[in-house]
């Protein structure tokens, strides 16, 4: 008896087809596992680090203008460079940031699974940044 395991799976779907019902009741637990319905006061707090998160978000992307009236060279156009995609890179993470605190505020529901995601993509696009500016 040595089957392939999705063969198996097949033979016991073929015996006793899945149940809408039970399908339905094994989602509301997944969701309620993974999904948190937050109240007012967390929205609100969600709300407000949105606004903060994009705000220092903005003054990173205006702070890191180069000066048009002194010219540089050698290694302080190098450090200008450095520090100008260290500032971008940091922008967009609290970009990033404040997009989910806003997701949060809009919907009401904290989803962990969307937000592991979110966050593992934030995370590995600023390391890749951090990365491209050590060269």
């Amino acid at each position: 008896m040595t089957d392939p395991p999705r063969g198996f799976a097949d033979r016991l779907l073929a015996a006793e087809p899945p149940d809408p019902a039970a399908c339905g009741r094994y989602e509301q637990k997944v969701r309620a596992m993974f999904e948190t319905t937050v109240g007012p006061r967390r929205r609100g707090l969600a709300l407000l680090g949105a606004v903060a998160l994009a705000g220092l978000a903005a003054v990173h992307v205006f702070l890191v203008r180069p000066p048009s009236d002194q010219p540089m060279g050698g290694q302080e156009a190098e450090f200008a460079r450095v520090i100008r995609m260290f500032a971008l890179s940091t922008a967009a993470t609290l970009a990033a940031t404040a997009v989910l605190f806003g997701r949060l505020w809009w919907t009401g529901i904290e989803d962990r699974r969307f937000t592991a995601r979110w966050v593992t993509r934030v995370g590995a696009g600023r390391t890749h940044l951090i990365g491209l500016e050590s060269l």
